[in-house]
């Protein structure tokens, strides 16, 4: 498959028009198929500036021509955030949202985690569940 032309940030800026003057950071990239199609989307995981600033990411699909691309799912994380992919057809994202007690640094999360799964519903990206789960376990 030939590499899609993602065209920089300009999908995030679009999403997310305050914060345009940020400069983000790719933390992870995978091409994955994760809607079943056979053709692979590219999850983007982002981080920023400061600890406390959001961690946008995205799935973006190639065009069919292959030098575009569209937003065919977007999330702003409030910090600390990362996504995983648990196997399937189409396979699930588990995006773990580290939580901030009132006490904590910005630094050092320890109210637990808020762990939501999304997954491919045919024509959407849908969050199938929510779960709380207390403590500071390893995620990834």
């Amino acid at each position: 498959m030939a590499m899609a032309n993602f065209g920089g940030f300009d999908a995030i800026d679009a999403l997310w028009p305050d914060f345009t003057d940020v400069d983000w950071t790719v933390v992870r990239a995978r091409c994955v198929d994760l809607d079943g199609d056979g053709q692979e989307e590219l999850l983007v995981e982002t981080s920023c500036c400061t600890v406390s600033s959001p961690d946008p990411w995205v799935i973006l699909r190639a065009s069919s021509d292959g030098n575009a691309a569209t937003v065919a799912y977007a999330r702003a994380g409030r910090g600390f955030t990362s996504v995983k992919i648990q196997s399937g057809s189409p396979p699930t994202l588990v995006e773990a949202e580290q939580r901030l007690r009132r006490t904590d640094a910005n630094c050092c999360p320890s109210g637990g985690r808020i762990l939501t799964y999304i997954r491919w519903r045919g024509t959407t990206y849908t969050i199938v569940k929510r779960k709380r789960v207390r403590g500071n376990h390893s995620f990834l």
